[in-house]
């Protein structure tokens, strides 16, 4: 695969690995964004092992850059939720669904029922440690 986007291009939060595509996303303004998806192809094996990766890759990440629908439901619903004010006057989002159930494994990462906001929370406690430098 050839990178053709911005060399800027951070790797986290900007780039997403779901199903077999590899998705970058480039913010221009607060209610812009350029979302670029490509599937995975493989070196070595029939063309026609490759097509079959480029359609599941089609059917997998629809027209909006998601998984599944309800995915881009959710994160429109977000978005318009969230109009142009100050962020001291805005809401907030609410991930705690499953904190309570929320246990450390052995190796210090976070566990609990798939229906549980943990990778949430995981991704938004990483988020903020990249864009404040806080090292742990």
């Amino acid at each position: 695969m050839l990178w053709d986007g911005p060399p800027h291009a951070l790797v986290f939060p900007n780039l997403f690995l779901g199903e077999m595509s590899v998705a970058i996303i480039e913010p221009v303004s607060p209610a812009e964004m350029v979302h670029r998806h490509t599937a995975v192809q493989l070196d070595g094996v029939d063309d026609a092992f490759n097509a079959r990766l480029r359609r599941q890759s089609e059917a997998a990440m629809g027209p909006a850059g998601f998984i599944v629908p309800d995915d881009a439901v959710t994160a429109e619903r977000i978005q318009s939720a969230m109009p142009t004010q100050p962020a001291s006057e805005r809401g907030w989002i609410d991930m705690s669904r499953g904190v309570e159930r929320e246990v450390s494994g052995e190796a210090g990462q976070r566990q609990a029922l798939v229906s549980d906001e943990t990778t949430n929370r995981g991704f938004w406690r990483q988020y903020r440690r990249v864009m404040t430098g806080e090292t742990a």
